[in-house]
């Protein structure tokens, strides 16, 4: 272990900065002490603190082009329960210069493998937290805008759930992600996972939270429920919890990605759009989503770590959206798909699609919504009318893996409706019905049938 150093300081005039400019941490300036390695997995500084008198660890990642005259953001990653800081430099990728050239990591280790939220720990992980923020804060140039912590199950728990709403580290942290977050509650009711209190104090709102979860967590369950003695909330309520907190409302606008094995919901309009986002992936396990190989297995349909980071670009600590990377995320989910190796079961497609966010829009110029993850939302096609999807609404079907909803897209059924004044019998293929109400609803054949009723 290496404690750092004294640092040699250059003379620097501090200048207090408008909130929305870079407010540079008090190490700005400074040179980097001797050992100090920069570069990507494998070279970075292994150093310790005293925390609540105890000597804590951690692994200190420096970009290959960090320079002390210039503020770096910085990313806290936290391991799941067992694992160590190193494991999970290797599982999240955040040292790779490729998917960030810019930003510091932290990997510290938790205290017997865990993190606080967990129902074992009894440390005090918040200030080791901040402990550690101000220590690399006064000996390296940071931009204290731009300081976002990340973690794995129990490390995603604490993340975005035990930091986020700490009153004092959520105004440290700018925004929080949480991969197959394991976010227990304490309850003296029997455990209702829709419905849980979650309790949550954060110093500030909006906070930005980035969530991705798999269908077929078969150990953090995304319909949640109770596990070692506490209460997991289902992904939805503890989104939606998320999104009033902050004053977001309880909708959200859905977009079907992969033909429908991705989903991602986002909570916020305006300026404020996006600051609570949540991937569903159908068929993902307990793993960090990663479209490539790495130490927790392979492979997922999208590229969690590059989400991720493009979410963290979006948002400052006074919540202003970066001028640099204002878009939405970019992936590519054709790509995706064509490197993932799951082929989830009609057993996890129907737990997963029974617990998913329910209330949502979807736009025409997004892809065009696929069954059965589209179901219950509004689509508004380019002449403003607005169709909602109702799939296997009406139906025969015991289960929604019927391979009925792996045909196409509503897209085709959608503009065949609008061209017909009636709007009350067109179909596609025999098995796509678009009506004005549900009712006398016509079968094909006995079977299932997709339906879009038109609003208004």
């Amino acid at each position: 272990m290496q404690y750092i150093p004294a640092i040699l300081t250059f003379a620097v005039l501090l200048v207090i900065q408008p909130a929305s400019a870079i407010t540079e941490s008090p190490g700005c300036g400074k040179l980097l002490a001797p050992g100090i390695k920069t570069g990507g997995t494998g070279f970075s500084n292994d150093l310790t603190l005293t925390s609540n008198g105890l000597t804590r660890n951690y692994l200190l990642h420096l970009p290959t082009n960090y320079a002390p005259t210039r503020a770096h953001g910085l990313i806290f990653s936290f391991h799941g329960r067992g694992e160590t800081g190193a494991y999970q430099e290797k599982l999240s990728k955040f040292s790779n210069g490729d998917l960030n050239p810019h930003m510091l990591a932290v990997y510290a280790d938790g205290i017997d493998g865990q993190w606080q939220g967990d129902p074992a720990a009894t440390t005090d992980d918040v200030k080791f937290t901040l402990d550690m923020l101000e220590q690399i804060s006064k000996e390296f140039c940071l931009d204290l805008e731009k300081v976002y912590a990340s973690g794995f199950s129990n490390g995603g728990g604490f993340a975005a759930n035990i930091l986020a709403c700490d009153p004092v580290a959520s105004t440290k942290i700018a925004a929080f992600a949480g991969f197959a977050g394991a976010y227990y509650q304490k309850t003296d009711r029997s455990c209702d996972a829709t419905t849980v209190p979650i309790t949550c104090n954060p110093g500030r709102k909006p906070i930005p939270i980035f969530e991705i979860h798999g269908s077929a967590d078969g150990v953090i369950a995304y319909n949640g429920g109770p596990r070692r003695n506490r209460c997991l909330p289902s992904l939805p309520h503890f989104m939606t919890e998320w999104a009033k907190r902050n004053g977001l409302g309880s909708r959200n606008e859905s977009i079907t990605l992969d033909d429908g094995r991705v989903v991602k919901y986002e909570y916020g309009k305006g300026e404020k759009k996006g600051a609570n986002t949540h991937y569903w992936v159908q068929g993902l396990g307990h793993a960090w989503a990663s479209t490539k190989a790495n130490v927790g297995g392979c492979c997922s349909l999208i590229n969690g770590s590059s989400l991720a980071m493009e979410f963290f670009e979006k948002w400052t600590l006074n919540g202003v959206a970066s001028r640099s990377s204002a878009s939405l995320p970019s992936s590519s989910p054709k790509t995706a798909a064509a490197t993932s190796t799951i082929k989830p079961s009609t057993a996890e497609t129907k737990t997963a699609q029974s617990s998913k966010p329910t209330n949502t829009t979807s736009s025409a110029s997004s892809p065009s919504p696929v069954c059965p993850a589209a179901n219950g939302t509004t689509l508004t096609t380019t002449e403003k009318t607005k169709f909602q999807i109702l799939c296997g609404y009406d139906t025969t079907a015991s289960y929604y893996g019927s391979p009925i909803y792996d045909l196409r897209s509503f897209g085709k059924c959608i503009a065949a409706c609008e061209d017909d004044d009636d709007c009350g019998h067109v179909s596609y293929n025999g098995v796509c019905y678009l009506k004005r109400s549900v009712k006398g609803l016509k079968k094909a054949g006995g079977s299932a049938n997709r339906v879009a009723v038109k609003l208004g």
